[in-house]
C-alpha cells in the first residue's frame, strides 16, 4: 500500500512539473504578465512577445502570425506558431534588466511611417497597464530618437524565443 501510494505521489508531482503553465494573469501585481511586447510588420510578419512571472517559475509566451500571400511558387497560407520558455534565473534577471530599461529610457516619440515595424510595449503599471507604441525602433547609430533600449530588448526576446526556426524575421 505505501508503494502504491509513493508512486501516485510520484506520479502527481511529476506530472505537475511537466505539465507548469505560466502565470501571465493580468490582475496581480507582483506576479503575472509583467509586460507585452507587439511586433506588427507592413512587409513581414507580426510577433508578440510576453513575459509572465509566477512565484515557482517565469516563462516567456511568444507568438508569430505569418501571413498570408502569393508567390510564384503557389499560395502560402496564414499560419501561427506560439513558443513557451521556461526561463532560468539569469535569463529572467536579463529580461527584467532590459525591461526596466526600457521602461525608464524610452520616451514618447510621433514619429510614423507606412512602412517598417510599429513596436507596443505594454508594461505593467501597478494593477494596470500603460501602452507606448513605436514606429521601427532599430536605431542607425546616428539617431537621436532615444529607442535603444526597446530595441535591444526586442532583439534579446526575438533570440530567446525559438522563433525563428519556424521563419520569423526581426526587423
Amino acid at each position: 500500500m505505501k508503494t502504491l501510494l509513493l508512486v501516485i505521489t510520484y506520479i502527481f508531482f511529476a506530472g505537475k512539473a511537466f505539465a507548469e503553465e505560466p502565470n501571465c494573469s493580468e490582475n496581480e501585481v507582483f506576479h503575472g504578465l509583467m509586460f507585452e511586447l507587439s511586433v506588427n510588420n507592413s512587409l513581414r510578419d507580426d510577433m508578440v512577445f510576453r513575459f509572465c512571472v509566477g512565484k515557482d517559475a517565469s516563462f516567456l509566451v511568444s507568438e508569430l502570425y505569418q501571413t498570408a500571400y502569393v508567390s510564384e511558387y503557389g499560395i502560402r497560407p496564414a499560419l501561427n506558431y506560439h513558443s513557451k520558455v521556461r526561463l532560468t534565473s539569469e535569463i529572467k534577471s536579463k529580461i527584467d534588466d532590459l525591461y526596466k530599461n526600457a521602461l525608464l529610457n524610452s520616451r514618447p516619440d510621433n514619429i510614423r511611417g507606412l512602412d517598417g515595424s510599429t513596436w507596443c510595449f505594454r508594461p505593467k503599471s501597478g494593477n494596470s497597464y500603460t501602452e507606448l507604441c513605436y514606429w521601427s525602433p532599430i536605431e542607425h547609430p546616428e539617431s537621436k530618437r532615444g529607442l535603444k533600449d526597446i530595441s535591444n530588448l526586442g532583439i534579446y526576446l526575438f533570440d530567446i524565443s525559438g522563433l525563428q526556426e519556424y521563419g520569423g524575421v526581426f526587423q
